[in-house]
């Protein structure tokens, strides 16, 4: 059942954890490398106005394949946003190495501004992809 309320939470762009919405941006992220997931250490302007939604602010800590502990590179160990730039794959994120801990969905060519108030914040341990 929470699997299914992620899953339409996310279909909507909206991701609600811990009382905190973490909403999806959908515009590309440039910096982004092609076939990548993205943390970023600076975080994105709330904004509007502030934000520029073709690029993100700072240099992309990227990782392209699966990972069962993300914390050995800083980008993600400190990340306080990510984006999934890997067209036709969703990226599965965790707040534990190995795949554990809570699990959120990013879908392809979306991202989170913030990841503030989630298991998330400074902590994106490990990852893998879905079709």
């Amino acid at each position: 059942m929470i699997k299914k309320t992620v899953t339409a939470a996310l279909s909507a762009g909206v991701l609600v954890t811990g009382g905190v919405l973490l909403a999806a941006a959908p515009a590309q992220a440039a910096p982004c490398p092609s076939g990548s997931l993205c943390a970023y250490v600076v975080e994105q302007p709330s904004s509007a106005n502030a934000y520029n939604s073709r690029t993100w602010t700072g240099a992309p800590g990227p990782v392209s394949g699966p990972n069962k502990n993300l914390l050995q590179y800083t980008k993600f160990d400190n990340a306080r946003s990510l984006y999934n730039n890997k067209s036709g794959y969703t990226a599965l994120v965790f707040s534990q190495p190995g795949h554990g801990g809570t699990s959120y969905s990013l879908n392809p060519g979306s991202g989170w501004k913030s990841l503030g108030g989630s298991a998330l914040w400074h902590n994106v341990a490990s990852n893998r992809w879905v079709r």
